[in-house]
């Protein structure tokens, strides 16, 4: 099983929707803590779902429960967001599993949405694909160049480049 990824990084809705036709995306899962992006106004939400459905796309928010930047007190040290709490909190947890369903229901063609263009320096790489990856479901990350990475090959690609520094 897998799920596609997708950081819109700084294209707008066009770019967004030409790089998700190869893979068939037909539904997008946006994953930001906030519907809004501040750079990017054709990622504002109310505007942003009504421009993707127009386009004959589904459009779902689960940013409130599986979001990034979660205002949970619990999930944070000294006021930011610390992944190893996040990730055993209930609400995300409860997010993954929605997600987890969805794909057990044979919901292949959708993607979970953030802005971040590099999926490794986004909490859907570093988060979201780590955690789904343990309930055997690979995150195929689309690049902003059209390119994939599996959460597999990012981890791969990590523990090759923390080896390097590994003292013998």
């Amino acid at each position: 099983m897998f799920i596609h990824t997708i950081g819109y990084g700084n294209s707008d809705l066009d770019g967004l929707i030409a790089r998700s036709k190869p893979f068939n995306i037909d539904h997008f899962v946006d994953v930001r803590t906030n519907a809004y992006s501040r750079y990017q106004p054709d990622f504002r939400d109310p505007e942003f779902s009504k421009n993707l459905k127009i386009s004959g796309y589904k459009y779902t928010f689960m940013g409130d429960l599986i979001g990034g930047k979660p205002d949970w007190e619990e999930v944070q040290v000294a006021g930011k967001v610390e992944g190893e709490l996040l990730i055993k909190d209930p609400r995300f947890l409860r997010g993954l599993e929605l997600i987890q369903n969805q794909i057990a229901k044979g919901a292949q063609n959708m993607a979970l949405l953030c802005g971040c263009g590099d999926p490794m320096s986004c909490h859907r790489g570093r988060w979201i694909g780590p955690e789904l990856l343990t309930k055997g479901i690979e995150s195929v990350h689309i690049l902003t160049d059209g390119s994939t990475l599996t959460q597999s090959q990012a981890r791969s690609a990590v523990y090759r480049q923390s080896s390097l520094f590994a003292m013998d």
